[in-house]
């Protein structure tokens, strides 16, 4: 019986490696580790055990012991897992960026999340390893640390590093990686040095990130930028950090790294989330760069699971301005709820208000299209409304009363008129001559407004 584990545990490590044959890679192969299939679904797992095995072992965490740590969610996730089969409590303090779906995670494995502010950078009181190491200080917990945990850069150095050397047949030219602490890059790296000191290793750091500086000319940037992708790209230089090693480094923009994420879903079949998109962009860019055959190994880091309300998500593409759409300079590029996409649900007049509040609910919103009998849309029937009329009547009514009209709006308007135009209701419907395109609302002017200004 081949392939039966009777401990969830050693379903970490071991990951498949898939040869990319459907992008344009040069004259390189680009291979991808699929981290995303360890137990708590990244390559987090990997230190996550071992650091706890190490704590254990030093009398560090004790039966019924208290772990903290400061995470972007993955090693929360992979930490949680480990300390329910043995039975210690969780505390896990991740920045407010974070996807709903890790925090949803998190405390469905029973860890208590501290969410903290994501706008601050490292020193500040605020900044989530600061409030991690004060919490494990009051309770007299285990702070995991796993930016300075040796035992993080150990578990890539004695495992994942021989996992991509042995799959290859030693044949590893270079190796691409991000850094959130800085263990993977320098464990494997260090490994795959060993072995063969030609192998090159390439950072990919998000577009905002201080490291990129840092390895091309010795010292950090001096402007700290803000960007989406998760896990990976810092604002100071993680102890675990050995630049010495790294040959290169290339800066990824997070358009980039959606929009790649996005080529490999539906080119190879991988559901990848953002930092992947990071490390195969830059991977693809270093592959078309080259004029000779090389191997070339990065991570899929994470799965996208845990990301579609995020970089799979076209709404929230618009809103952060990272649809890859051609511009098209008029109120069509402010419409984030397109009606194409149908991810607005539309109602009839005819539609009882049970139904409206059953589709808010669902799909956590406070608003809905509503379209006439004649299957055209005329407005919205939003939360206040639906409670105006329930109050004083049944669910069983009908939402015709309740429909708040909105006044229509031609796409090739000018937008500078939309702010007073808007105020009145906070939504206007889009229309391309007489098919209805979208809802404008509020919210997407002032975002839209935003991008423009970061642009100057």
């Amino acid at each position: 019986m081949n392939n039966i584990f009777n401990d969830a545990v050693n379903l970490i490590g071991n990951t498949p490696m898939l040869l990319v044959k459907n992008i344009d890679t040069g004259p390189c192969n680009l291979y991808l580790k699929l981290e995303s299939t360890n137990l708590g679904g990244s390559v987090k797992d990997r230190p996550a055990k071992n650091m706890i095995r190490e704590a254990e072992k030093k009398g560090l965490l004790k039966k019924g012991g208290t772990i903290v740590e400061a995470t972007a969610g993955n090693t929360g996730i992979a930490l949680s897992i480990l300390a329910v089969k043995k039975g210690y409590k969780v505390i896990i303090v991740v920045p407010n960026k974070m996807t709903v779906e890790k925090i949803y995670h998190l405390k469905a494995l029973g860890a208590e999340v501290v969410v903290t502010r994501s706008d601050v950078i490292n020193g500040h009181q605020e900044y989530y390893l600061e409030v991690a190491k004060k919490i494990a200080l009051k309770k007299k917990a285990f702070y995991v640390n796993q930016f300075s945990n040796l035992a993080n850069l150990n578990s890539h150095y004695n495992e994942l590093g021989p996992e991509i050397y042995n799959q290859l047949d030693g044949k590893v030219d270079t190796f691409v990686a991000g850094v959130g602490t800085g263990g993977t890059i320098t464990g494997v790296g260090r490994f795959l040095k060993s072995k063969n000191r030609k192998c090159e290793l390439i950072l990919a750091d998000p577009k905002g990130s201080i490291l990129k500086d840092l390895v091309k000319n010795g010292k950090p940037s001096d402007f700290v930028g803000s960007w989406i992708v998760e896990g990976i790209g810092e604002d100071f230089c993680p102890p675990l950090l050995n630049v010495n090693f790294i040959d290169d480094a290339y800066t990824i923009s997070d358009e980039t790294a959606v929009k790649t994420c996005t080529e490999i879903l539906k080119k190879e079949g991988i559901l990848s989330g953002s930092s992947s998109g990071t490390l195969i962009a830059a991977a693809i860019k270093y592959c078309r760069k080259q004029s000779k055959r090389k191997n070339v190994v990065t991570l899929v880091c994470d799965g996208g699971d845990k990301y579609l309300r995020k970089i799979y998500n076209e709404n929230w593409r618009v809103k952060e301005g990272l649809d890859f759409q051609k511009k098209q300079n008029n109120l069509c590029d402010l419409v984030s709820y397109k009606h194409q996409s149908s991810l607005l649900p539309t109602i009839s007049v005819e539609s009882k208000c049970s139904l409206a509040l059953k589709l808010m609910h669902e799909n956590s919103i406070n608003y809905i299209l509503v379209k006439n009998r004649n299957e055209v849309i005329i407005g919205i029937i939003d939360d206040k409304s639906l409670l105006d009329i329930v109050s004083s009547k049944s669910f069983d009514e009908k939402i015709e009363k309740a429909v708040i009209r909105l006044k229509k709006i031609q796409y090739n308007e000018n937008i500078e008129k939309l702010t007073k135009i808007i105020k009145k209701n906070g939504y206007l419907l889009v229309f391309k001559k007489n098919t209805f395109f979208g809802i404008v609302s509020m919210l997407d002017l002032l975002w839209y407004i935003k991008r423009e200004k970061e642009k100057c």
